[in-house]
């Protein structure tokens, strides 16, 4: 192309530029569903997972079968996993397995430490629940935690996220995202989670997890419990504890001293 063309070219292009609109949809939640739809939906995918055994199979099969729920029914995985299978297992009479044992055995050993812990706290609509809060109480919080495998680590830490967003949209106050992983994981994975997690600023426990076949120590949630170590609460800013405070019923009576203490 000759200069002169690919001036003249250049000069319309402006007048003449095409624009390419794309239409992204986003997989469906069931507060979008109409009631009618919704039931049919739910007792569909519980009727299926009853039929294969839902309990006994591995991550894997279960994996398969929410990607296709996902296709069939238009709905994203955090809804089919913690809104209409959460709990299933325990519905149907089997013991809790998987992350429902998990979160059962960190639930326990929070409270036993002394740790104020609230499981399954709602947010925005009040149907999405975090795993755990954890903090000095429901209005001072201080970790969102969500269990998670280590082979779906990436839905676990969405989730963190977007549960300390929640926590700000509902109290203006800022939570630290923390993931829980327990399961099974190669080096380069969970070197690639660590990474993830730190570039994010996202709070990272294991539990049960083992890392090329080794038990994963470094991440421990063994070692928060630890007395001197308790829950690694965040450095407060001056006056922000007062601005928290202000907001608990009877903070108003407390000690201004204490806040430099």
């Amino acid at each position: 192309m000759t200069p002169s063309r690919r001036a003249h070219n250049i000069a319309r292009a402006p007048s003449q530029r095409r624009f390419c609109t794309y239409e992204v949809t986003l997989p469906r939640t069931l507060r979008q569903l109409d009631p009618g739809e919704r039931e049919a939906v739910v007792s569909a995918i519980h009727q299926e997972a009853e039929q294969a055994g839902w309990s006994r199979l591995t991550p894997q099969q279960k994996g398969a079968y929410y990607r296709k729920w996902g296709v069939t029914f238009d709905l994203s995985h955090p809804t089919m996993k913690d809104r209409i299978l959460k709990g299933f297992d325990v519905a149907q009479g089997h013991a809790k397995t998987g992350e429902a044992l998990i979160q059962e055995q960190l639930l326990l050993m929070f409270r036993e430490q002394g740790m104020y812990v609230r499981p399954q706290f709602a947010v925005w609509t009040g149907a999405e629940r975090i795993d755990m809060l954890l903090g000095y109480s429901d209005r001072f919080p201080t970790h969102a935690v969500e269990v998670e495998r280590a082979d779906s680590w990436i839905e676990g830490f969405r989730q963190a996220l977007w549960y300390r967003a929640a926590i700000w949209q509902q109290q203006q106050k800022q939570v630290a995202p923390t993931l829980v992983l327990f399961g099974d994981a190669s080096a380069d994975r969970f070197e690639r989670i660590t990474i993830t997690c730190n570039d994010n600023r996202v709070t990272l426990w294991s539990y049960q997890l083992t890392v090329a076949g080794v038990p994963e120590e470094a991440h421990s949630v063994f070692q928060y419990l630890h007395p001197q170590l308790l829950l690694q609460m965040p450095a407060i800013e001056p006056g922000a504890l007062r601005t928290q405070m202000a907001l608990i019923p009877g903070s108003e009576t407390m000690d201004p001293k204490m806040e430099s203490a």
